[in-house]
């Protein structure tokens, strides 16, 4: 995915920059020019699952404890789930349950 971007995004910008800064620095621009991004490490889907059950283990049995709301811990799980891109379709609840108002009391 990063090096997807890097493709899509990066090099098209440092092809039209790098010529013209070396213009600028040296007054030519050298045939050797090249841009090499160097790998970004990936995770296996695996390390990936398991990275994933880290991260939510402990805020899943803080809520079965009862010590965090459901709202709290949904939204404790979607910040955790930014750094690897999950939990990203949580969104507080739109609409909260009508309460129930009991009816008046006959006199």
């Amino acid at each position: 995915m990063i090096a997807q971007m890097q493709e899509r995004h990066l090099r098209p910008a440092l092809e039209k920059l790098l010529p013209v800064m070396a213009i600028s620095c040296w007054g030519y621009v050298p045939e050797d020019l090249e841009i090499v991004f160097e790998p970004v490490m990936t995770t296996s889907p695996a390390e990936r699952a398991e990275l994933v059950q880290k991260l939510s283990t402990d805020v899943i049995q803080a809520f079965q404890a009862g010590l965090l709301t459901r709202e709290e811990a949904l939204a404790e799980l979607k910040s955790r789930g930014e750094e690897l891109g999950v939990y990203a379709k949580i969104e507080p609840e739109k609409e909260k349950p009508a309460e129930i108002i009991s009816p008046p009391a006959e006199v």
